[in-house]
């Protein structure tokens, strides 16, 4: 068999199949297996092939676009921690837009932090069900967001999104037509490179496949960055525990199993303090 080839979505050299092979849905249980390969030019991981369509890697009850009550919100503030962007005082008056915004649970949580709360959903029927619900613009159409938005958008936040995108150019050419001069995008992506990706292999929680296409670091960050005159201002890890905890019940039984992911949150929640790496947090800022 003749060995796949795709080209990196970050820099457009070739990358082949040589990171890991034959990737299950262990979250959902979707049939696609999927394989990862690294591109020697930039350092990117991403899928081989790069899928045309990834729609149908979401069943229609994803969890991320299912509107979850107070409990979670209380534990998402207690355990997890300098993973979700914090507006301060000096934001009150700011436009803050959350692309890929789920459920909205965190354009919820900063009510009344900044001045204007704006959301990007790619799925149209969630964009008008989180818009509905928070009262806010939400888009669902990059080309839609830079027409209404063109430099109007102080921040951008984008919680564990990027490694969903097929195609990241045109994802970081929007964020730069919509900021202002001098705004910020602040965002957090699982690091396949951590202690805890190694240690699980095909069971770490953050591989999730086939819904996670592409694994940026700092060096392929830094090759996205350049072509879209935004530049990386800061990286750092970020206090991720679900991760652990979900990767400890996949490695147990074969696949995720919910009740054994809250079982294992405290034991997760002392893991990633003890090892903050399994999630990247990267600031970017347009030029001025």
């Amino acid at each position: 068999m003749a060995k796949t080839v795709s080209s990196c979505i970050a820099c457009g050299q070739p990358v082949g199949e040589s990171w890991i092979l034959g990737c299950r849905d262990l979250y959902l249980g979707t049939p696609y297996v999927v394989n990862y390969g690294v591109c020697q030019a930039c350092g990117l991981i991403q899928q081989v092939p790069v899928p045309v369509d990834t729609g149908t890697f979401y069943p229609h009850d994803y969890p991320m676009h299912l509107e979850r009550g107070p409990l979670f919100s209380l534990a998402r503030k207690l355990l997890i921690r300098g993973v979700y962007f914090e507006p301060g005082a000096d934001l009150t008056g700011a436009t803050l837009m959350d692309f890929g915004c789920g459920d909205g649970s965190f354009l919820q949580s900063i009510q009344g932090k900044v001045g204007r709360r704006l959301g990007f959903e790619a799925s149209p029927t969630q964009a008008r069900l989180v818009g509905e619900h928070l009262g806010c613009a939400v888009h669902s159409s990059l080309a839609e967001a830079e027409a209404a938005l063109e430099g109007s958008v102080d921040i951008i936040t984008a919680h564990f999104v990027l490694e969903h995108l097929t195609d990241l150019h045109s994802v970081f050419r929007c964020w730069n037509r919509i900021l202002k001069p001098g705004g910020i995008v602040h965002l957090a992506v699982p690091d396949i490179r951590s202690r805890e990706a190694r240690l699980f292999g095909r069971c770490w929680h953050g591989l999730d496949a086939p819904r996670h296409i592409s694994f940026p670091d700092r060096d392929s960050m830094a090759e996205l960055t350049a072509r879209h005159d935004l530049r990386i201002t800061g990286s750092r890890c970020g206090i991720f525990p679900n991760t652990w905890a979900a990767s400890l019940a996949t490695a147990l039984t074969g696949r995720y199993r919910h009740a054994l992911f809250l079982g294992f949150i405290p034991l997760g929640f002392m893991l990633a303090c003890l090892f903050p790496q399994s999630t990247a947090i990267y600031t970017l800022q347009k030029d001025g």
